[in-house]
């Protein structure tokens, strides 16, 4: 879907798609690249930040955690946890931010935002 939306986009979006069970080399020779969006799963992302040498998050201007209520509730707290902690110490964009999204609003989800988020703004919607 992203490639047929970014070509109607000059100049085009670049990004990368995260996950395991793909190639790690060809992962992380996307990363080294800068996309401008990349979709991650935590734990593939932790990995290729940890062990490669060509990839940063130093640049990141916009972290989104969508779902976050499910990333944790399948067991992905620690992951989810690290990966805000690595882009907050290796950020070097000045007007970084974090969007986490969520249908609910647990103890995790409050605890990851209070890690996650400053100044947060709480959007609610009725039925």
């Amino acid at each position: 879907m992203l490639d047929q939306l970014s070509n109607f986009i000059v100049p085009k979006i670049t990004y990368s798609v995260i996950i395991g069970g793909s190639s790690q080399k060809r992962q992380e020779y996307e990363l080294s690249n800068n996309p401008d969006i990349i979709i991650a799963t935590p734990g593939r992302l932790i990995d290729l930040l940890m062990n490669s040498k060509n990839v940063y998050v130093n640049t990141i201007e916009t972290l989104v955690l969508d779902e976050a209520d499910k990333l944790l509730e399948m067991g992905f707290t620690d992951h989810v946890n690290q990966v805000v902690k690595l882009i907050k110490q290796a950020s070097m964009v000045q007007n970084r931010q974090t969007i986490l999204l969520s249908a609910t609003l647990s103890k995790g989800i409050k605890d990851l935002a209070s890690l996650a988020l400053k100044d947060a703004v709480e959007v609610k919607v009725e039925k």
